[in-house]
């Protein structure tokens, strides 16, 4: 997968340092090493870093050649929930997957996710085949990181459709968290491009509305009840 939209790029690898020194201390709930470890080349495929209760750390790649971290967890029907952070990027992407889903490329998800009681996050995400995604920007990063840490549960509301909310385990997710942050501090800046992997036609429910002019449209559901305070991301 390539980058969010708006996400920001240095154009040097002095810039994505700064970029990356910027985002680590919002997010870590340690104390930063302060020695620069050796920088490894990133092998050109997908591999896990470790476990950490529902959680999985991961390096990988993108479609474009940009290295990643991630952090992800998967449920079933092919559903995953996946944080991940791109090599000279000023932001977090959340990225939510399920088998099933046809989404038209650049269409809106108007959604919400919550931690536990905290007050929901509001966000117009985008979606495109089986993916919908939204930034996490440096104004709001260390709050949301420290709710991730903190809660049990992520609930998840698709405010238009036909898909209903989801309700996910957040267990081990400081613990995973912290690994994403090593993988930040250790990743290369560039690496080589990767073929792009098509996702499958579908025919479940789905994140957005589809047009009047579909065949057997789906009625859509009503939204899901969701608390009346939200903040925007």
């Amino acid at each position: 997968m390539g980058t969010a939209g708006g996400i920001v790029r240095g154009t040097s690898k002095r810039n994505r340092h700064q970029v990356k020194m910027r985002i680590l201390p919002m997010i870590a709930g340690f104390a930063l090493a302060t020695a620069t470890a050796v920088r490894p080349a990133l092998p050109a495929e997908s591999y896990d870093l470790g476990y950490y209760g529902v959680w999985t750390a991961y390096r990988a790649v993108s479609s474009d050649g940009t290295a990643l971290c991630g952090i992800r967890e998967t449920g079933s029907n092919g559903r995953s929930f996946h944080l991940k952070w791109y090599a000279g990027s000023a932001r977090l992407v959340a990225q939510i997957f399920k088998a099933g889903w046809s989404i038209p490329s650049g269409t809106t998800i108007p959604m919400a996710v919550q931690f536990d009681s905290f007050t929901p996050w509001k966000v117009d995400a985008s979606g495109v085949e089986n993916m919908v995604q939204f930034g996490v920007p440096l104004a709001s990063l260390r709050q949301f990181a420290q709710e991730f840490r903190a809660a049990n549960r992520i609930q998840i509301y698709f405010l238009a459709g036909t898909e209903g909310s989801w309700n996910g385990n957040l267990a081990g997710s400081g613990a995973a968290m912290d690994a994403l942050i090593r993988c930040m501090d250790t990743l290369p800046v560039a690496i080589g491009s990767q073929p792009f992997d098509p996702s499958p036609p579908a025919t479940s429910s789905q994140p957005f509305s589809p047009q009047p002019f579909s065949p057997q449209p789906q009625q859509p559901a009503p939204p899901p009840q969701m608390p009346a305070r939200a903040q925007q991301l």
